[in-house]
């Protein structure tokens, strides 16, 4: 997977972000049909500037914390049995989850559709 990763940021010049999201889906849309559905919808958004949770705070003025719960109170992301922030199904359709790993971890960083500041300032 990393390597088809290389290839695309070698070919591409695009970021590791958007080529490892690349791989991914490449996997999913071939693993199901609701990966392929979820696929679509995410290459329907692939020009978004994608925002971290930390981004998402800056632009609502708020703090990280505030936000993530901001995020889960709107049904979009909630803890898993790790205590880490995971999507819900509704979060699939503003976010996506990227793989980390760091110091033998391996978490996910979840990445925000800009459009959820104008959500969450809707709730307000």
């Amino acid at each position: 997977m990393l390597r088809s990763a290389d290839e695309i940021i070698h070919l591409t010049g695009v970021s590791h972000a958007e080529a490892l999201l690349s791989v991914l889906e490449e996997i999913q849309a071939h693993s199901s049909p609701a990966a392929a559905d979820r696929k679509q919808r995410v290459s329907q958004r692939a020009a978004v500037a994608w925002l971290t949770a930390d981004q998402v705070a800056d632009r609502l003025d708020g703090t990280l914390r505030h936000t993530n719960q901001r995020l889960a109170a709107a049904g979009l992301q909630q803890r898993n049995e790790d205590d880490d922030w995971q999507l819900t199904k509704a979060g699939l359709d503003w976010g996506v989850a990227l793989p980390l790993c760091s110091r033998g971890e391996r978490r996910q960083q979840i990445l925000w559709d800009p459009a959820v500041v104008a959500l969450l300032e809707g709730e307000g």
